[in-house]
């Protein structure tokens, strides 16, 4: 099977002998057998490209939401721009840190573990957000960032 696999992929690096025991593993699938050539651009390479496209577009919308509703925010808790924009800072400080511990965490733990720790805490932590008022706005989100430097 696996030479069958390894001759089905043609000239690209697998065919030369540079596939390792995952690649061997993984050409059984006709998916990465179509990007594991690497010689032309085929449909999988663009429902790739299609699927990254749209998961940054989904990862920053709460940024431009935040942005959208800063105003609001600042009029709500009656914040001064100073306060808003240490919050501000506090959240991105913060979100920048995840962004260099959340692979090392996963690669500790398993991705598919800390997704699950992922999804169940924000299924806990977003009907108590959602219903919290000024004085309970620590913590969820930018806005409770920018709630608890003030001491609202």
């Amino acid at each position: 099977m696996t030479s069958t696999t390894i001759d089905a992929a043609g000239s690209g690096f697998v065919a030369n002998g540079a596939a390792g025991p995952l690649e061997q593993r993984h050409l059984q699938y006709a998916n990465y057998r179509a990007v594991a050539d690497g010689s032309k651009v085929t449909r999988t390479h663009w429902h790739i490209a299609l699927a990254n496209g749209l998961g940054w577009g989904f990862d920053g919308m709460d940024g431009v939401i935040f942005a959208l509703i800063s105003p609001q925010i600042i009029k709500e808790f009656a914040l001064d721009l100073p306060t808003f924009r240490t919050g501000f800072q506090v959240w991105l400080t913060l979100g920048i840190t995840g962004l260099y511990f959340w692979p090392w965490l996963s690669d500790r733990l398993g991705r598919r573990t800390l997704l699950a720790v992922n999804i169940a805490m924000f299924s806990l932590m977003m009907p108590g957000c959602s219903r919290r008022n000024r004085s309970m706005a620590f913590g969820c989100g930018p806005a409770g960032s920018v709630a608890a430097t003030r001491g609202v």
